[in-house]
């Protein structure tokens, strides 16, 4: 099993360096100029100013932007080798579209050794800095790091009730006996999965935290500004009551799918040939059922609790932006809004070494359930 691990991170390698590529390739491609986002984020100083260009180029040679983008390029016979150090952006671009006018050419291959954009983003981020936010001008992993706690609270609060109900429901839906309430409940679960789950956060604001349209039962949505002053576990213990409502929302979407998913596994496997086997050496349904049945169709259930990590991540954005909760789903969204592209890739690259990781802990897990499951 150490040596199964060991082989799995090591394929985490290739893997994340492919997903960094990709990221990069679209980093690259997005409108806009990133210098100038940044000097516009730092200070006023208009762009007609004599001191403008000086700061300019000291921040592209600080982002690495007076580099080709990659270790080699494919380009005309005639673009000159030293365009990427044509700076501003807007003059290079500038200068490109006059190169075009001249007609076509042969391509010519240039390689550019390790003094690439590329290959400077790329050892920061081994060194784990992902640059500055254009919005404060602090660094992303800090600002990524306070926001990840909240979101991985909420989401293990959700995932935790998620599992542990959904559990015991659905050994209670594939039991025999009083079929008319769990058809109730049942056709109830479907109902309230099929609500989509920002329309569910809308109504839960509107009815349950506001006693103009329904009952006060939860506190009003929204952190105080000053939050960001604060320790962590000091704002849990001065907000933490905001997040009840939000996790119920949650978990009350995820709960009955997995509650669903459990109870079709629990049938699955008593059709099987092995569980009648186990009927005729006389074990009753009861005990078949926790002895055989239980561990078995456990293992489709951990494919999809693995697959629920990273989805959950995904789905804060919804809950986070409802709820004004100070996590990375909102971050995500307000960066985005914000042209803030480097706290879009780091949080992009996070969810991609939680996806791997999740996976990686349902491999382990699979042998817990099943130990005659070897990866060897």
């Amino acid at each position: 099993m150490g040596i199964y691990i060991i082989k799995r991170l090591l394929f985490f390698i290739p893997t994340l360096i492919i997903v960094i590529s990709i990221l990069f390739v679209i980093k690259s491609s997005l409108p806009g100029d990133p210098v100038e986002d940044y000097l516009s984020s730092i200070s006023e100083t208009n762009a007609d100013s004599e001191f403008y260009l000086t700061d300019y180029n000291k921040i592209a040679t600080k982002m690495g932007l007076n580099k080709p983008p990659f270790y080699f390029s494919i380009s005309p016979s005639h673009y000159p080798d030293n365009l990427y150090e044509i700076i501003p952006i807007a003059a290079r671009n500038h200068k490109i579209k006059e190169l075009k006018k001249q007609g076509f050419s042969w391509p010519s291959f240039k390689w550019h050794g390790s003094g690439n954009q590329f290959h400077v983003w790329f050892g920061s981020l081994f060194r784990g800095d992902l640059g500055l936010s254009i919005i404060d001008n602090k660094k992303v992993v800090n600002k990524i790091g306070k926001a990840l706690k909240w979101s991985l609270l909420l989401m293990f609060i959700s995932l935790f009730l998620s599992i542990a109900l959904s559990i015991p429901l659905g050994l209670w839906l594939s039991a025999e006996g009083n079929r008319g309430i769990k058809s109730f409940v049942e056709k109830l679960s479907f109902f309230v999965y099929t609500i989509p789950l920002f329309w569910l956060c809308l109504l839960a604001v509107l009815y349950l935290t506001s006693g103009h349209y329904g009952f006060k039962l939860f506190p009003s949505i929204g952190f105080d500004p000053s939050i960001g002053r604060l320790d962590f576990w000091e704002a849990i213990g001065r907000y933490g009551n905001k997040l009840v409502l939000p996790a119920i929302c949650w978990t009350l979407h995820t709960l009955v799918y997995i509650m669903m998913q459990f109870k079709s596994s629990i049938n699955q496997e008593r059709g099987l040939d092995y569980v009648t086997t186990a009927y005729a050496k006389g074990l009753s349904k009861k005990t078949a059922t926790r002895k055989h049945v239980f561990k078995n169709a456990l293992l489709p259930m951990i494919t999809l609790f693995a697959g629920s990590i990273p989805g959950a991540l995904a789905g804060s954005v919804v809950i986070e932006t409802i709820f004004n909760i100070p996590g990375m789903g909102r971050l995500l969204i307000n960066s985005i809004a914000s042209v803030d592209w480097n706290v879009v890739m780091g949080i992009s690259i996070i969810i991609a070494i939680v996806t791997m990781l999740s996976y990686l802990i349902a491999d382990i897990l699979y042998t817990y359930a099943n130990p005659k499951i070897r990866f060897d």
